[in-house]
Parts: C-alpha cells; sequence; structure tokens
C-alpha cells in the first residue's frame, strides 16, 4: 500500500485537518480503514483515536483509491456510534420483552 497525499488543509474552525489521499494497492485488496487509520497516525505522528477516515473511494478496475481523512486537534467522541450501541441496547431489551410476553 502506497499513499500519496493530495491535499492538506487546517480548518482552525472545527479544530481539525483536512487530508485527501490517494491509494495505490498493487494486487491487495481495497484498503481497510484501520490500516490507513494507523498509516496516517505515524506519518503525521498523532494518535490513532484523532485520525477520523471519512471515506475510501476504490476507482472500478483499478489499483487505486481516493480517501477524505480528517485528523483532530482534540479527540472527539463519534455521536453516530453511541447513538448505534443504543439503538442495539434497545433492540436486546424490546426483545426480552416480547420472549416474556
Amino acid at each position: 500500500m502506497k499513499v500519496n497525499i493530495l491535499s492538506d488543509k487546517h480548518n482552525p474552525f472545527l479544530k481539525r485537518k483536512e487530508i485527501a489521499a490517494e491509494i495505490e494497492h498493487e494486487s491487495e485488496a481495497s484498503p481497510r480503514k484501520d490500516a490507513l487509520q494507523q498509516w496516517i497516525s505515524k506519518e503525521l505522528k498523532t494518535d490513532a483515536d484523532k485520525v477520523e477516515i471519512k471515506h475510501i473511494f476504490t476507482e472500478t478496475g483499478l489499483p487505486k483509491s481516493r480517501a477524505k481523512v480528517f485528523v483532530w486537534e482534540e479527540k472527539i467522541v463519534k455521536k453516530e456510534a453511541a447513538k448505534e450501541e443504543k439503538k442495539g441496547q434497545e433492540t436486546k431489551q424490546e426483545k426480552k420483552e416480547e420472549k416474556q410476553e
């Protein structure tokens, strides 16, 4: 996996760095988000918790992908993940209640 950073912009209002990257992955599958997250955190010398991979777009038929990455200055907890966990817990509770009835 070879990663080229195409653009690197600092967004002071949202306190993050916005990165566009191109990934070449000859004879490999499309890169996983966690592998790219580790590579970016190592390259920028920051914690992996502060690196958020928004999207990885793979070009059809080519061993190339493009990625949109945010590197936060402060550690941000993903609200969407917390909401999904709550939904999962609610559905488990509903299933238990249905079985009891």
